[in-house]
């Protein structure tokens, strides 16, 4: 448990929207299913491709997330139920993970799903996936340890890219008219979501240059894909 001021909840704009002089921070789960149940409660999929250690040493849920049955606190500490899983969130995770939903049902059902990813790299991903005993997580690993851990891949692109594969036996984009959407990519989208859940308090610009990517770009991303609200220029 940790207890300061200046730390940062997991869960996005949590700590922007509830600003405590006392919050209680708990560090994620090294045990792997008790990880994923976090990761995938509080909404940071993002965090699957890095793996427990990872979220371990650089992530921490507030006790805002927790029912109140599941921590004590004294006068200096909050104690964790080992057992505990975070229940407790907002309006705006939900409105996320449903636009998240309708967004991918929606080009998934017209086939205009497209992964930011060579064909190598996707050949390289149902490879792996399929000599580690058709694992997610596996396959996730291993294209981190090939590639870097700079490129993004989450369990779900993989098991889209697997599906798509089975489907088709192509792993190739389907072909579509009608103006392309580089700039807002499904790479570019997952890179700006983990880059607001580590560093919320970063002004657009700086963010943007950090990304590589325009402002504009990184605005619509915020704005329509996650639907977060701009942050504020810092010089």
């Amino acid at each position: 448990m940790i207890k300061r001021k200046n730390a940062w909840c997991a869960v996005p704009r949590c700590t922007k929207n509830f600003n405590l002089e006392e919050r209680y921070f708990f560090r994620f789960p090294k045990e792997h299913e008790r990880w994923l149940q976090w990761v995938q409660a509080c909404g940071r999929l993002d965090l699957e491709s890095k793996g427990p250690e990872y979220a371990y040493q650089n992530c921490r849920l507030c006790h805002l997330h927790f029912n109140e049955k599941w921590y004590k606190i004294n006068k200096m500490r909050a104690r964790l139920h080992p057992d505990a899983i975070p229940t407790r969130f907002f309006a705006y995770r939900n409105k996320v993970l449903a636009t998240q939903k309708k967004n991918n049902l929606t080009a998934d059902s017209l086939g205009l799903v497209k992964m930011d990813y060579t064909i190598e790299q996707r050949m390289f991903i149902i490879e792996q996936y399929f000599k580690n005993n058709e694992s997610l997580a596996a396959a996730v690993r291993k294209f981190h340890t090939k590639y870097g851990r700079n490129s993004v891949l989450t369990s779900s692109t993989v098991k889209r890219l697997i599906e798509k594969f089975r489907e088709t036996g192509s792993v190739g984009d389907a072909k579509h008219t009608g103006r392309p959407k580089t700039s807002r990519s499904n790479v570019n989208i997952e890179a700006v979501r983990e880059s607001v859940g580590d560093n919320p308090g970063t002004s657009i610009r700086r963010r943007a240059q950090e990304l590589q990517i325009s402002r504009s770009s990184l605005q619509r991303i915020l704005t329509k894909n996650l639907c977060l609200y701009l942050f504020s220029e810092k010089t």
